[in-house]
């Protein structure tokens, strides 16, 4: 093989490869970033707590959980306060509690714009489920008392209802 043919060869094949790897690089990002479509369960006595356990999956938990776990870069950080995790969520007349651990309340540690931030994520998380209508953060079962916003309550999770 001659030698131009040889730099040819290797030269399509970084070419390929590299294609390969931009592809699933921009899958993932695409992915990650779509918005919840997921319709929420209508309120009854089985749906009002959506806890997750062995036998509850649900999508409005999963969404805020991926927004906790995955939130933040090397550019930007994770508007959470480190170690927070989530209890549980649960839905009563289009008003969801999302009951966070005490870990959330270094938040208040985070100035106005990490509040704001954090605020932001989760109404975003929530956004997509055409049933929660208001947000309430609690802190394990009680309800956080925001440095710079107040009580996070009845807090509308999209901005047509802000």
């Amino acid at each position: 093989m001659k030698p131009g043919a040889i730099a040819i060869t290797i030269s399509a094949l970084l070419a390929i490869i590299g294609g390969y790897v931009w592809a699933i690089h921009r899958s993932e990002n695409v992915r990650s970033s779509a918005p919840v479509s997921t319709p929420l369960i209508e309120h009854n006595a089985d749906a009002s707590t959506l806890e997750q356990s062995s036998k509850t999956n649900h999508p409005a938990f999963d969404a805020v959980q991926k927004a906790i776990s995955s939130a933040g870069s090397v550019n930007e950080p994770s508007p959470f306060p480190p170690g927070t995790k989530l209890i549980g969520v649960s839905l009563e007349n289009g008003m969801v509690t999302v009951n966070l651990s005490s870990e959330f309340r270094k938040l208040d540690q985070m100035g106005n714009t990490g509040e704001s931030n954090a605020q932001k994520s989760l109404c975003n998380a929530l956004a997509g489920f055409k049933q929660i209508k208001k947000m309430r953060v609690t802190i394990e079962g009680e309800i956080y008392q925001g440095e710079h916003y107040g009580e996070w309550t009845d807090i509308p999770v999209r901005e047509e209802t802000r």
